[in-house]
């Protein structure tokens, strides 16, 4: 993977909803669901500089003997850490802190709702729930050297999300673009992106398609560079703040009942990915 952008490192990461199938979830259990170490070095294998622990790993519930095991393996493959959770409550964040110091992890990617596909019924009250809560961190965020960055998901709007940041108003609570997300608002990521610039941390890299069907449309997830995605102009545009920003590649793409091997189906996506990012980067410097 290139590593420079006109002179500027580039910090690219895997993240591992990049693995929703091989990983698992409540609605797909393969026979031997891919556990952290597994991860860590797929993404080391695909070539990846580093991860993005999400909360589909399962982590945050594992022995801290095991969480030194994991770190270690990410130090000799070379990855730097970055974690995610998500349903904010002041104990989560500190347990997120403390495997923060565990993995030397400098980055939280934070979904504020919990299970939910649907905007969030009471948004006012999840806002300023998050505003205090994440004030009241200020203080260990700075002491571990930790920022929180937000991520447009299905709960809060993009606009939602801009004022709660506004509001804490300090450079250790960010937001992290995803670029599809904001499709469940009828929301283009190239909007989101132009709102959440001057307090960009991160981005998910995720592209996709949207298919007239029947008496409407079907949006879903695609490898990158194989969908509607202006990946390079987000990618300028993100490496154009000058900022170290890593950007996380991510997998939303829908298995359909015709796959009899779906778990190689997903390698082979998230091979593609890498390879189109790994070529477009080279374009954009050239």
């Amino acid at each position: 993977m290139p590593n420079k952008w006109h002179g500027q490192t580039i910090r690219v990461g895997l993240g591992s909803y990049a693995f929703r199938y091989a990983v698992g979830f409540s609605g797909f259990q393969p026979p031997q669901p891919m556990k952290l170490n597994d991860f860590l070095a797929a993404a080391a294998e695909l070539g990846y500089e580093g991860v993005q622990l999400c909360e589909n790993l399962r982590y945050s519930g594992h022995p801290r003997d095991s969480l030194l095991a994991a770190a270690e393996q990410a130090r000799e493959l070379g990855l730097f850490v970055e974690l995610g959770m998500r349903d904010l409550g002041g104990e989560t964040l500190r347990r997120h802190l403390e495997i923060a110091e565990v993995f030397g992890s400098r980055l939280i990617r934070l979904v504020l709702g919990a299970e939910s596909a649907f905007p969030e019924k009471q948004p006012q009250r999840m806002k300023e729930s998050a505003v205090k809560i994440l004030t009241n961190a200020l203080g260990e965020l700075r002491d571990l050297d930790v920022i929180v960055g937000l991520e447009n998901h299905f709960d809060l709007a993009s606009d939602d999300l801009l004022s709660i940041v506004e509001e804490v108003g300090d450079s250790r609570v960010g937001l992290i673009l995803d670029t599809t997300n904001g499709l469940g608002f009828l929301e283009k990521p190239e909007v989101t992106l132009a709102k959440f610039i001057p307090h960009l941390v991160s981005i998910h890299l995720k592209d996709y398609q949207i298919r007239k069907v029947e008496a409407g449309y079907f949006v879903t997830g695609t490898a990158l560079g194989e969908g509607l995605l202006d990946v390079k102009g987000i990618l300028r545009n993100v490496l154009g703040t000058r900022r170290p920003l890593s950007i996380i590649v991510e997998l939303t793409t829908r298995r359909t009942d015709d796959l009899t091997d779906i778990l190689a189906w997903e390698a082979d996506m998230n091979y593609r990915s890498m390879n189109s990012l790994r070529q477009m980067i080279r374009e954009m410097e050239a």
